[in-house]
């Protein structure tokens, strides 16, 4: 499907981050940090194609955590949930803890962004819940 598109800008969006520090980090050992990411050889497979065809964006969600950042090239951006965030604030976030989406402006040169909805959506705390709530 790239190879079709090209070489027209694309965008790619998927639900799993490719990784949570940087592309070369292992497969995590951790089954809850393991289930955050890409494992290692879907990630190089989508990577080596995403730099092929020179995709400039990479978008996702899954973590309910927001995150901006460019590393060789390309743009990853992760947006926040609309529902809740994850997590009490004590544990490893690799992103802002809040709610909202992603507003993408796309241009025949580039795209703008920005997170639109933590003024207006009520952040509910998932995890609250399992916590002194009497819920087993």
């Amino acid at each position: 499907m790239l190879a079709e598109l090209s070489p027209r800008p694309i965008a790619l969006f998927l639900h799993k981050p490719l990784f949570l520090d940087h592309p070369s980090e292992p497969d995590c050992d951790d089954p809850s940090l393991r289930q955050s990411c890409l494992d290692t050889e879907s990630r190089v497979r989508l990577l080596e194609l995403c730099r092929t065809y020179g995709v400039p964006l990479v978008s996702t969600g899954h973590k309910h955590q927001t995150r901006a950042f460019s590393l060789d090239g390309i743009y990853y951006i992760w947006a926040p949930s609309t529902a809740c965030v994850n997590g009490p604030p004590t544990t490893l976030h690799w992103g802002a803890r809040e709610v909202g989406f992603v507003d993408y402006r796309f241009r025949p040169d580039g795209f703008d962004h920005h997170i639109v909805g933590a003024d207006f959506l009520f952040r509910h705390e998932n995890y609250i819940r399992r916590y002194g709530s009497g819920a087993e």
